[in-house]
């Protein structure tokens, strides 16, 4: 802890003109790919059973299913590309990051956080529309708006990945002399306005069913399970509040 405060002596390290050679060398990276890959092949176990159960009753897949399949996909292709940065360096300390690899790592992890907000995207779009299919009257306008001002409101987030430097080029090469960005303070109040937003969603499409649900006839037991499980969507309000 004591050299840390320190500054490091002259000399060279991994592309730096110090020498860390004393410093903490950690590498979480394998950590964070088992943890993440972990969770995608869960969620694509779901998703497998979800196809599955309805191949057995002989039930074509319908506009949910292939917005979850997609909302997949672009899952997948975030956590390869996460998966790609810690060969770059990410998980260990800035001292054993390279910076000849600073552009490259930046723009893997703004195409990741592009896939990131597209399958948070998608997965609410494909529950918004679950519920669509059983809904009648109001609830249905209610579903309609969810579903609109998510795409509108994610989708914004996810273009001002790209367009929020001009030219684009400046978001991975952020010495770059020439061009500008918007302002940080703009992006980061937007991402918190969307995660707010996106949480108040997904809280609403949990609570939604239950009014449905409670005018159908089912037994007790059939009503409590489908209940449960149409409502397990509130569990992701947290990840887009943190």
């Amino acid at each position: 802890m004591e050299a840390k405060s320190k500054s490091p002596p002259a000399g060279e390290w991994n592309g730096w003109p110090w020498d860390f050679s004393k410093y903490p060398h950690d590498d979480f990276g394998p950590q964070l790919n088992y943890g993440i890959w972990v969770l995608t092949a869960v969620a694509g176990g779901f998703l497998g059973l979800r196809i599955y159960c309805k191949k057995i009753r002989r039930r074509r897949l319908w506009w949910d299913d292939h917005v979850l399949i997609a909302s997949w996909v672009a899952l997948v292709a975030q956590t390869s590309l996460i998966t790609f940065n810690t060969t770059l360096g990410y998980g260990k300390h800035i001292w054993d990051f390279h910076p000849k690899d600073l552009s490259l790592f930046l723009l893997i992890s703004n195409t990741s956080g592009f896939f990131s907000i597209l399958a948070a995207m998608l997965s609410k779009t494909s529950f918004a529309i679950t519920v669509l299919r059983i809904s009648q009257d109001r609830i249905r306008y209610i579903v309609w708006f969810i579903i609109i001002s998510v795409i509108a409101t994610l989708g914004f987030a996810a273009l001002s990945t790209y367009i929020q430097c001009t030219p684009v080029e400046k978001l991975w090469n952020p010495l770059m002399k020439k061009g500008h960005c918007w302002p940080k303070e703009l992006v980061i109040d937007y991402n918190i306005f969307t995660a707010a937003y996106s949480g108040a969603m997904d809280i609403i499409l949990a609570l939604l069913p239950w009014k449905i649900i409670l005018s159908l006839t089912l037994n007790k037991k059939e009503r409590i399970g489908v209940l449960l499980a149409m409502s397990m969507g509130v569990l992701y309000v947290y990840p887009p509040c943190g």
